[in-house]
Order: C-alpha cells, then sequence, then structure tokens
C-alpha cells in the first residue's frame, strides 16, 4: 500500500503564544516509551518538528535511529509536542497506529534506511526521499489490529525479561564495585585493627597501610595537543595511536586502534608506551582505564589519554590500576569538580589524587583477589548480556515475521 502514511504532517491544533507544549529530545525514546520530558511554556516556531498525540515519532539521525528511538506520543501538554528537526513524524488515517510503529521496528525495513544514509562522519541521516517513497503491503484494518495486540503481548513479556536481566547486571556491577573499594582500602584479611587514613575520600584503612599521592616518584604524561595530526594521517599500518575508543575491559582492543607514521610515533617520546603502562580518559568519558598487559607494536596516545608508570617500588601498576577502578577515585574526582560544565581531568588533579597503599606482598595478593573475583563477576554480567542480546533478537525476528505476514496470527 502507497502514500498511506503522512510524513512530517503539520498538526491542527490552534494555540497561543503563551500555551505550553512538550519538548521531547530523540535521546528520550526508548524502547517504545518515552522518559522524562520538558514541558515548554511559550510556542516554538521555527527550526522544529512538531507531532500531536498519537503520532510515531523517531530518530532520523545515527546513531539514535539504530538504537531504535521510536515511540508512539500520548498526553502532550494542549495535545501538541516538538522536537529537533532530526525527528521523523508519522500518521496514517488507514493504518493502525500500534501496527505501523512495529512496522517500522522490523529489521528489514531498518536495513534499507541504513542503506540510505547520507552524511559525513559520525552523524548520518535517514533519506527522506527513501522514506516518502517506501511501498509496503498491508494485510486488512483488523487484522493490523490483530497483530498489534499480539505484538504489544509479546513485547511487553520480553521487555519485561530484557528490564530484570539489566536489574540483575546492575545489582552485580553495584557488587564489583563494592568488591573493588573494599579490597583497596580495607584489604582482603578478615580482622585487621583500622585506623584513620586522615584522607577524606578514603576513611579508615589497616594498620601497616600508609597513604601515596600519585605525583611522587610516579611518571605521569600525556600528548600535548594534536601535534597537528590529522584524521587523513591514519593509515593501515605503523605504529599504533590509541584512543578511549579501543579500551574494552581493561585493556587495548589493538584490533580497533588507528595507526600512524613511524615519523609521528617518533615526535612524542614522552607517551610512547610500554608493557606495564596504565592508561586514563582525561576527558571525553573520563576515568576509562586501560591496562597495557601486551604490546603488539609500537604505539602512541591521542590527546585524551594520559599514561601513568610508576618509577619506584612502592606501587604497582596493576595494583593502582584497581585503585583507579574503585569509588575511592570517583569520590575524589567528585570532590575535586571545578564547577565546569565538561567533566576533565587535569594532570593536576590526577598528581594529587592520594590513596592507600598496603605493603607490596599485600598489593600483589589484592591484585590477585581482584583479578580472579572480577573476572568471575565479569563473566556472569556477559552472560545476562549474551541473553539480552538474545531476547532482543527474538523480539526483532517476531516483529519482522508478523508484519511481513511470514507468521500467522490467530485470533
Amino acid at each position: 500500500m502507497k502514500y498511506c502514511v503522512a510524513l512530517n504532517p503539520s498538526y491542527s491544533k490552534n494555540l497561543n503564544d503563551s500555551d505550553s507544549i512538550s519538548f521531547i529530545p530523540m535521546e528520550c525514546l526508548t524502547n517504545g516509551s518515552i522518559c522524562p520530558k520538558t514541558d515548554v511554556v511559550g510556542r516554538v516556531k521555527t527550526g522544529y518538528t512538531f507531532f500531536a498525540d498519537g503520532d510515531i515519532i523517531m530518530a532520523k539521525v545515527t546513531p539514535c535511529f539504530e538504537n531504535g528511538n521510536i515511540a508512539i506520543v500520548h498526553n502532550l501538554l494542549n495535545g501538541v509536542g516538538f522536537g529537533t528537526s532530526e525527528l521523523y513524524v508519522f500518521r496514517s488515517k488507514t493504518i493502525d497506529t500500534v501496527y505501523l510503529f512495529y512496522y517500522l521496528q522490523n529489521d528489514q525495513f531498518k536495513q534499507l534506511c541504513i542503506g540510505t544514509m547520507y552524511g559525513t562522519g559520525g552523524l548520518k541521516r535517514v533519506s527522506l526521499d527513501f522514506i516518502r517513497n517506501y511501498t509496503f503491503y498491508v494485510p486488512p484494518f483488523a487484522k493490523q489490529q490483530q497483530i498489534a495486540s499480539f505484538l504489544d503481548t509479546k513485547s511487553s513479556l520480553i521487555d519485561s525479561t530484557i528490564q530484570k536481566e539489566r536489574e540483575v547486571i546492575d545489582k552485580l556491577k553495584e557488587y564489583r564495585q563494592a568488591v573493588i573499594t573494599e579490597a583497596v582500602t580495607k584489604g582482603i584479611r578478615a580482622g585487621i585493627p583500622m585506623k584513620d587514613s586522615g584522607v577524606e575520600w578514603i576513611g579508615e584503612i589497616p594498620e601497616g597501610w600508609t597513604t601515596y599521592r600519585i605525583k611522587y616518584n610516579t611518571y605521569l604524561k600525556g600528548r600535548i595537543g594534536w601535534q597537528g595530526l590529522k584524521s587523513s594521517e591514519f593509515i593501515d599500518e605503523g605504529p599504533y595511536l590509541v584512543t578511549g575508543t579501543d579500551f574494552k575491559n581493561g585493556r587495548v582492543n589493538w584490533n580497533t586502534a588507528y595507526h600512524i607514521s613511524l615519523d609521528r610515533y617518533n615526535e612524542a617520546p614522552e607517551i610512547q608506551l610500554k608493557v606495564g603502562d596504565l592508561l586514563i580518559t582525561k576527558d571525553g568519558t573520563v576515568g576509562k582505564l586501560a591496562f597495557i598487559d601486551c604490546l603488539p607494536d609500537k604505539a602512541s596516545l591521542n590527546s585524551h589519554l594520559v599514561v601513568l608508570r610508576s618509577t619506584t617500588k612502592k606501587y604497582t601498576n596493576k595494583y593502582l590500576y584497581w585503585v583507579l577502578s574503585s569509588d575511592v577515585f570517583t569520590i575524589y574526582t567528585e570532590l575535586k569538580q571545578d564547577g565546569s560544565i565538561m567533566a576533565s581531568l587535569s594532570q593536576e588533579k590526577l598528581n594529587n589524587f592520594t590513596f592507600s597503599l598496603p605493603p607490596l606482598s599485600e598489593q600483589q595478593d589484592i591484585v590477585d583477589y581482584l583479578d580472579a573475583k572480577c573476572s568471575a563477576i565479569d563473566a556472569t554480567i556477559q552472560k545476562r548480556e549474551l541473553a539480552i542480546e538474545k531476547l532482543t533478537a527474538y523480539k526483532q525476528s517476531l516483529i519482522y515475521e508478523c508484519v511481513t505476514g511470514k507468521k500467522e496470527v490467530l485470533g
């Protein structure tokens, strides 16, 4: 059936300039629902996309489109809402809205949309011409409603199961953080007498432990700007250029890292990496960590990372890795926030971080304990995440089969 869907239709309700309407960013559209929206007093007139109660709104820009940011809007203030120009709005008098909502989520349609995307860099948009001219076949209206009702029931059950899995994952992550924080502040031996560390973000520590500031006998360096380095200089082989997006599970994923020329690598000897180095992101997603346990080739850093290297036998980098993974470091960075909108971790702030320090032999015991304990927790989390992936794939398959008639839905 063609031309049965109005794309970005106008809204007909007359509003005064002082009336309130609802603002819904595309990031708020998740799994068919809408997270808390902002209500705005005063009608916004230009540069935005408007919609009405009962419309379907869908993000047309990456990555929101691929993440399934789509929903049917209800309970808008005065029946009208608006979002950015990065939304497509769908309304139909001949197709059941819920059926259309599911149809727009089926994998075949989504892949066709992705194939039409245009734009440069990471920001790409689904083609308006493709959406306008897309033709698809639908069953009679009563059958549409039957399919929509079936998918509502099934999707609700699947989504509920997925939500329970996510709640378990959240609890496992909280438990993991508690285990790490307990180990690097209280140790792993029971019944040890405690003392006040004298440090606000640490609290009590075992007797026999001390505190230590990173800047004492620690090599800490980052790239000074980009030194004129451009993305056009990235090549297919040569020394690695590590970025924070290459961090995965506390290590560097060398398969995703860029490569630079040997000349560029040699420009910054102070950030040439060694096995045993510890890396941390200082802006963007602040505080992501990677421990260099292997080095397949020469490697350097981009300007968003800092390398730490112990220059003393007071502590090991692997122990520091777990300290910086703990809530102690999170509390410290929150206490030292300078009020700026963008979170960042300056080298000065990192240098002045004080942490609890057990004897070297006990540090190794803690490292061994956390390596084993967190690996077991991570394995359980991975199983739960795999279960979510399978449930999500099953839901997508079910939607596709139902809206395309490959699966018979009985009344």
